[in-house]
């Protein structure tokens, strides 16, 4: 047998502490991974952060896409500034693998516009309903797994469309391999 040093790292979105008084987490477990406690606040207290974030993953997803890096201009970085980033860091990240996506030769402010306005209409139209699970998409925003006949259809050619016919980006857009969506394309061509 040989002795292993073991670290664990671990991370949660919840309070563990009002967990284990609920009785929904174990006390023992508790004290045995609480040795230290790091607190990481929401992305919407932490607004200066963003043009960092923003700068690091257009780096990384221009490299992850094969595209020229870009940079947004000030006024733009002023207006992600602005918005409160209910998803936290994963939201902004999505919201910038978009751009690069949609943006595949440079910075385009009506791209950006159009994105940017997307954020608000989410929120404004509650297309998020409250679950068991949290916040949840509501039929609008589902994968294109979830989606049948017309509605599959308008959702592949808004996808194409949005991502200047190219496959890949609208294959990544709705969720599914580049495969399966040349599969569906043959499939309505016969149709």
């Amino acid at each position: 047998v040989t002795p292993i040093n073991v670290r664990v790292l671990a991370a949660s979105n919840s309070n563990l502490i009002e967990e284990v008084n609920r009785g929904r987490f174990r006390e023992d477990l508790f004290f045995r991974l609480n040795v230290l406690t790091l607190t990481i606040p929401p992305l919407r207290d932490r607004l200066s952060d963003i043009p960092l974030l923003v700068n690091r993953f257009m780096q990384l997803l221009t490299i992850e896409y094969e595209q020229e890096q870009f940079f947004i201009p000030e006024q733009y970085m002023h207006k992600l500034k602005q918005y409160q980033w209910p998803g936290n860091v994963r939201q902004l990240r999505n919201f910038i693998e978009r751009l690069v996506l949609i943006c595949d030769s440079g910075f385009d402010y009506s791209v950006f516009d159009e994105l940017y306005f997307e954020l608000f209409e989410y929120r404004s139209n509650k297309i998020y309903s409250q679950g068991k699970r949290g916040l949840q998409p509501a039929l609008e925003t589902q994968s294109l797994p979830s989606i049948t006949g017309d509605s599959e259809y308008a959702k592949i050619k808004s996808a194409l469309e949005t991502s200047g016919y190219s496959r890949s980006k609208a294959a990544k857009l709705l969720g599914i391999s580049r495969t399966t969506l040349w599969k569906k394309l043959k499939k309505f061509e016969q149709n």
